[in-house]
């Protein structure tokens, strides 16, 4: 079931070894320096370069924010997410605001966007010549209601050093659930999305 489809992260996991040829917005894209946050993927003719960040006090790469589908904004709002891959140079720096909800400190105020089907990619060390990586993937709490994987930011501090993590926005309130259908019916059309 999870085997061969995770596209999204095997990409960011397998980057180009030697120098890196991959073109990006027109041009060879520059060798990344060794050990640096950054990967190269290709998929359906799209090449991307993601740039991330590497905690050194925890030992984890870090790929913020990777947008997995377009946003649910005017005609889409509502409909079935739309795949988006990844092109081009992308900042995978910061993650995504959360999705829309009500702030728990200030009742009556929303928080978030409605552009924030993104996910993140957690690992101990950047790709090599081997395939894949084991995987987790976290869904944050909050019912389809609230929170945001933002929130739990130090959780990749306990994983062991093998597991590359990807933390999922699951979409809450109006980009979530439409009418009354159940979690698992609300989930697996977001999730096959980037599997």
């Amino acid at each position: 079931m999870w085997g061969g489809a995770a596209w999204l992260c095997l990409g960011v996991l397998c980057a180009a070894s030697g120098a890196a040829r991959a073109v990006v917005g027109g041009a060879p894209s520059a060798p990344p320096e060794p050990d640096a946050a950054v990967v190269f993927v290709q998929r359906n003719s799209l090449n991307a370069r993601l740039e991330g960040t590497r905690d050194d006090k925890i030992g984890y790469y870090s790929f913020l924010g990777i947008r997995y589908a377009e946003p649910p904004v005017g005609p889409r709002r509502f409909q079935r997410a739309v795949r988006r891959l990844p092109a081009g140079e992308v900042d995978a720096r910061r993650p995504c605001p959360p999705c829309p909800q009500q702030d728990p400190r200030r009742p009556g105020q929303l928080l978030g966007q409605e552009d924030c089907l993104c996910l993140s990619i957690y690992t101990p060390k950047m790709p090599g010549s081997e395939e894949g990586s084991p995987v987790i993937i976290f869904i944050h709490g909050g019912n389809y209601q609230t929170g945001s994987a933002n929130a739990y930011g130090s959780f990749r501090t306990s994983l062991p050093p093998v597991i590359a993590c990807r933390a999922l926005k699951s979409s809450v309130g109006t980009t979530g659930a439409v009418g009354r259908i159940t979690t698992q019916q609300t989930f697996y059309p977001q999730l096959q999305l980037f599997l």
